[in-house]
């Protein structure tokens, strides 16, 4: 956390003017506080009786290096600008450089009057979000209002949405970056021949769905990420509305190997041709997703949910994280949690040390970690239940390392896939 603070003095003949402050705001900034005083009243005893007399009136604006961010009048003496900025300012990503208060000089007293600014500078911070990546709503096939799914996303502990109706875009309007979680514009574009989550723009493409043919789909595809959209494949081995183009021929940022919607089969499926393609050298992000359109059975919000390893919880930098593959996967909120992490990176980057940190938690007895590479993989099996377990290891001659976590949910059933992490790449 770092402080600025700082004293402007307004004459009185600058009274009815707007004086432009500037302030430098550093890099990897999550969060502005702003907080400004002044002596607004002088308090009179005059015959017994007592009074109250407004003698300035300051507003008060603020600009960053990119325009306009909001103004307050002089009710408020207190602002936080951030992602979840205060009612009457925009919602931003910070950005370093040349900020400015602006200062309306409404009313000042005679003498002039004494201005204190105080500007609290809060860093980004790697941190754990939980969200998911693949909901609908009734603009689609969903059976919940967009209020309602921010509502049982809330209530289910979520950090995060991403909405993905088919092929439409109208939910993506309702987005006011008011609510107490994150929620990422997105549409699934959905075809006969596949489905893709167009992700962090809120119309992708012009043509809501309609492509002819291969070349068809590469042009729109393009198209969506030129408008800043992320392209994850979704349920590509799905029986019923897998990717029935070429993989190898697609372009994409992620890959959804897990999904809420579809049998645990196409899932594997999905798992085992990821890990094919990473022994091959392809650096693929792997990502997952509820697919919720309602309560269903065992079927829920969340269920698989993305934990990201992100610098804020804003938009921006958990789209950014995902899109790196700073993630891992579980099938719930309370499924642990995967952290690879290198002098030079965490999971989803490349790096040049050989030493990688595995951080794990919320383990229980008799839960199975499987270390794996290129090469081959290691399981251990825990004794005992354990809320944190690090584990340091040392690799050569490899090209990636990653974890995946299995359970028995009874002692007598087949062992499940709990959470598994993105890779951690060697150079």
């Amino acid at each position: 956390m770092q402080k600025q603070k700082f004293t402007h003095f307004i004459e009185k003949k600058e009274e009815g003017s707007y004086i432009k402050i500037p302030f430098e705001v550093p890099s990897d900034i999550d969060k502005l506080i702003i907080e400004y005083d002044y002596p607004r009243y002088v308090d009179h005893t005059t015959e017994g009786f007592f009074k109250k007399e407004e003698v300035s009136v300051i507003d008060f604006g603020l600009y960053s290096n990119r325009g306009f961010i909001g103004a307050s009048g002089s009710n408020r003496q207190r602002i936080e600008i951030s992602s979840h900025s205060d009612p009457g300012f925009a919602n931003v990503n910070i950005e370093s450089g040349e900020w400015y208060i602006l200062v309306g000089a409404y009313k000042i007293e005679p003498s002039g009057v004494e201005v204190h600014y105080s500007i609290t500078f809060i860093e980004k911070e790697r941190t754990l979000y939980k969200g998911d990546t693949h909901t609908h709503t009734v603009s689609s096939d969903g059976s919940y209002t967009y209020g309602e799914l921010l509502e049982k996303a809330d209530k289910e502990g979520l950090d995060f949405l991403i909405l993905s109706d088919h092929n439409n875009f109208t939910q993506n309007q309702e987005i006011t970056g008011r609510e107490k979680l994150t929620v990422i514009p997105g549409t699934e574009w959905t075809h006969y021949k596949g489905h893709a989550n167009l992700i962090g723009s809120k119309q992708a493409i012009k043509d809501p769905f309609v492509v002819k043919d291969i070349a068809d789909m590469h042009e729109l595809l393009t198209e969506a990420r030129e408008n800043g959209a992320a392209v994850s494949v979704n349920h590509p081995f799905c029986a019923y509305c897998g990717w029935e183009w070429d993989l190898n021929n697609t372009s994409f940022d992620l890959i959804e190997i897990w999904n809420g919607g579809i049998m645990p089969d196409s899932n594997k499926q999905a798992l085992e041709w990821w890990g094919k393609q990473l022994n091959l050298r392809r650096k693929i992000v792997a990502t997952a997703g509820s697919d919720f359109h309602k309560v269903q059975g065992l079927r829920n919000l969340g269920q698989p949910v993305l934990g990201v390893w992100a610098f804020s919880n804003n938009s921006y930098d958990l789209l950014s994280s995902i899109k790196k593959g700073h993630t891992y996967l579980s099938y719930a909120i309370e499924a642990p949690s995967i952290l690879l992490k290198a002098e030079d990176g965490i999971q989803g980057d490349t790096i040049s040390s050989k030493k990688v940190s595995f951080t794990v938690e919320n383990l229980k007895k008799g839960d199975l970690l499987y270390f794996i590479t290129d090469q081959d993989s290691e399981i251990v099996t825990i004794e005992n239940n354990v809320d944190q377990l690090i584990v340091n290891k040392e690799f050569s001659n490899v090209l990636y390392t990653r974890m995946e976590i299995y359970r028995k949910p009874f002692s007598d059933s087949l062992k499940m896939p709990i959470s598994l992490s993105n890779p951690i790449y060697f150079k």
